[in-house]
């Protein structure tokens, strides 16, 4: 299988500094070579502590555009670069993005999440192209044991070869209650006609009692789910799934990076994320993952 590319971020067509309207004239650039030359004497870790206040800084909005330009040249040319020339996250970036992504905390009784993934991917084996993606937003409030408050929203399209689908719903757990609705559905090909089986209860609401049992379950699922999270990220966070963190620039503020996934480190950490659930993981599930 072919590496899938992973966009970390908000993604942006930015591959080298946009200046705003200023162009660097020859002494702007004698001073930017000028300042790179003496940042380059001191210990990398302390270049990338520039790198990081010169990306704050060119968001300030009382700056000259002529001094952003310098910064943002300053940065771009402090930066390491790969084979093909292209920039690379520093490694401090690459902690603080590991650190948002991984060791946040898990535990809070009220709270929301979004999460959006997707992917493409291609294969020599059928399917030979396989897109997906997925978004899934969550709200909760655990305070109460009781009577507990969840809400999840959830949107899904996928591709294999020339079979599609897509969908959305949303549920609800309220004053003791369940509540779920199908919002849309479509099946390409759909021999057995599903879509317009279903078609005559999609957006409405259907109610669910809930008995103590299922809120307890709730509850119990809850805490689960939180230690799991805390093994899964503990994982993760130690394991370099990207070797190679590419710096596409920044927008607004918004830093955007891009990396092909290492598939031989990924599959590892998964089956380690299996083993600490109890799950046996063979040669077999190996090669097949």
């Amino acid at each position: 299988m072919k590496k899938s590319l992973l966009v970390v971020g908000l993604v942006s067509t930015m591959l080298f500094p946009v200046f705003a309207e200023y162009t660097l004239k020859a002494d702007d650039q004698k001073t930017v070579n000028t300042i790179i030359q003496k940042v380059k004497t001191k210990p990398i870790h302390t270049q990338e502590i520039i790198i990081k206040a010169l990306k704050t800084a060119q968001n300030k909005t009382n700056l000259t555009e002529q001094k952003q330009a310098i910064f943002a040249a300053v940065e771009f040319g402090l930066r390491q670069k790969d084979s093909a020339g292209k920039l690379l996250a520093t490694s401090l970036e690459r902690k603080e993005i590991t650190t948002s992504i991984f060791t946040k905390k898990v535990d809070e009784k009220v709270g929301s999440a979004t999460l959006h993934i997707s992917g493409n991917l291609t294969s020599t084996i059928d399917p030979k192209k396989v897109v997906f993606d997925t978004t899934l937003g969550i709200d909760a409030d655990m305070k109460d044991n009781q009577n507990p408050k969840v809400g999840i929203q959830i949107n899904v399209s996928a591709s294999a070869d020339a079979e599609k689908f897509a969908g959305s719903g949303e549920m609800r757990v309220i004053n003791q209650q369940g509540f779920f609705l199908l919002k849309d559905l479509s099946l390409t090909p759909d021999e057995s006609n599903i879509a317009a089986l279903v078609s005559p209860y999609l957006n409405i609401w259907w109610k669910v009692p809930l008995d103590q049992a299922s809120l307890q379950d709730i509850n119990v699922q809850t805490t689960l789910q939180t230690q799991k999270r805390e093994e899964v990220q503990k994982i993760l966070s130690k394991t370099n799934i990207i070797p190679s963190l590419i710096y596409e620039g920044q927008k607004k503020g918004v830093s955007t990076y891009t990396g092909t996934i290492d598939n031989d480190t990924l599959v590892t950490a998964l089956a380690s994320i299996a083993a600490t659930q109890g799950k046996t993981v063979s040669a077999s599930d190996i090669l097949d993952m």
